[in-house]
């Protein structure tokens, strides 16, 4: 059958009568258009009888439409918006028409059904329900989504003091067979993130599958801005020509063009340079630790933990004090990369090969010195009691959601470590998630936002004795 469905803009003249027709995206704002003409446009200050107006043509293509189905009228648009699910309303002349059936017809002529905003929603999968889906695999993390509910609820959970939350993470099994040091270290980094991946089936972390932008920047920012520092910091860590790191940069596409790209590229580069001259141990500067990092064994270590083999490689430089190994972020002090460092260093203790380690972070040389992290050598006891307290942790994420954010339950614990007050760690906490202007909260994160909502982390039981249990063993092996 030749056109059997037919895909058109709405514009007037276009439709023709069919028995169902479909208008999507009937926004308020999206449609009607807009009459926006230019300032120079003589049209835009006196106007005449027949002159064009693309409102008024929308309007009339929408009454082309209406009047050109037969049996069935379907109307869509989106009536929350993605960030809080606030209401949108449709488009005013949509609510004409529903006013119309109201009037006419009477309040049930019009039939209305609200989706939700994921199509994994445990309401698609309710019998008797409005809504419906036959998608396996959407009704299978539907089926993880209801399985979390129930074992979040206060029902559910056993009498809320931090106490019992703490002992009940420690209570779980540490997972049985082979976990690679990386993968434990991605899930501290964002448990939430994980929870939507391994448990739920789902990525909503969608930055960097976006189509490209239309506008070019003229400063690299946010995770492009940091790739291209970790570009150089490489880069001059091996010796490399400026000359000819900028031109790599610039033929991925990763600087601007032209005299504003290379003047950014040259002062961050003389930045980093000079960061990198920082001196660490004696006379050994940053520069000197990182670029003599290498793996000190050719295969992965394997490392038994009851029933739980973790394997890993360990990195570091040796020196005549015993082994040293450097962590440095050019930016702001993070506790996910704090968190990280942290557990790489209690897998070299475990492991074998104790030593030192340092986690730098700063834009500066004056911050780099003063917000130092030193982690001092540990006994393996120690050590591989401090990780079976976090695959403990890593193990029960498999069936309930971890209440734990990294920099939220960092700003807690070291907030509540110097002021021994609830009230105010609790203070510090939301401020890591909430975040302001000049600092992305964790909040921003959409595996963070959709799992919490807006209260975060911190309103779910257990959420300071986890903060505790995780950090405090890390300021507690910091060097002063």
């Amino acid at each position: 059958m030749s056109n059997g469905v037919v895909f058109s803009a709405l514009r007037a003249g276009s439709s023709a009568p069919r028995r169902v027709l479909c208008l999507l995206g009937m926004s308020d704002g999206q449609f009607p258009r807009s009459d926006r003409r230019f300032a120079y446009d003589l049209m835009k200050r006196t106007r005449h009888r027949g002159d064009q107006s693309v409102r008024v043509e929308d309007r009339m293509a929408f009454l082309e439409a209406v009047l050109n189905t037969r049996d069935c009228l379907y109307i869509s648009y989106a009536g929350r918006t993605l960030r809080d699910e606030s209401i949108i309303v449709p488009s005013a002349a949509v609510e004409e028409l529903l006013e119309f059936a109201d009037m006419t017809a009477g309040p049930g002529a019009v039939y209305r059904v609200e989706h939700k905003l994921q199509a994994f929603h445990p309401d698609y999968f309710r019998s008797g329900g409005v809504l419906s889906s036959y998608d396996m695999a959407n009704a299978q993390v539907a089926m993880s989504v209801i399985k979390s509910r129930r074992e979040m609820e206060p029902d559910a959970m056993p009498e809320a003091s931090q106490d019992t939350a703490r002992h009940d993470f420690l209570a779980i099994s540490p997972p049985e067979g082979v976990i690679s040091l990386e993968a434990l270290v991605r899930f501290f980094q964002n448990p939430a993130r994980a929870f939507c991946r391994e448990v739920l089936k789902a990525d909503l972390d969608i930055e960097g599958r976006v189509a490209l932008s239309d506008s070019e920047e003229f400063v690299p920012r946010g995770l492009a801005g940091y790739d291209v520092q970790t570009a150089v910091i490489q880069a001059i860590c091996e010796d490399r020509a400026p000359a000819e790191v900028h031109r790599r940069l610039v033929e991925e596409g990763r600087l601007p063009l032209q005299n504003w790209g290379e003047h950014w590229f040259k002062s961050r580069w003389n930045q980093i340079r000079e960061n990198l001259e920082v001196p660490l141990e004696g006379e050994r500067s940053l520069k000197s630790f990182l670029a003599g990092q290498e793996a000190l064994d050719k295969d992965p270590l394997e490392l038994w933990i009851g029933d739980t083999c973790l394997t890993g490689i360990c990195h570091g430089v040796q020196t005549d004090h015993g082994i040293v190994a450097v962590d440095y972020r050019g930016s702001t002090f993070k506790g996910r990369d704090y968190l990280s460092s942290w557990i790489r260093h209690l897998f070299a203790c475990a492991a074998g090969r104790p030593g030192t380690r340092y986690y730098l972070s700063g834009n500066k040389p004056d911050q780099i010195s003063k917000k130092k992290k030193l982690f001092h050598p540990l006994d393996a006891e120690v050590a591989e009691a401090h990780l079976l307290a976090l695959l403990r942790v890593y193990a029960s994420a498999g069936g309930r959601l971890v209440p734990f954010m990294p920099q939220s339950a960092f700003e807690f614990s070291q907030k509540l470590h110097k002021s021994g007050s609830v009230e105010g760690a609790l203070r510090a906490s939301r401020r890591a998630w909430e975040g302001d202007e000049f600092v992305r909260g964790e909040l921003a994160d959409p595996s963070a936002r959709f799992l919490f909502g807006a209260e975060g982390p911190m309103q779910q039981p257990g959420f300071a004795a986890l903060a505790a249990q995780i950090f405090d063993p890390a300021q507690e092996g910091e060097v002063p």
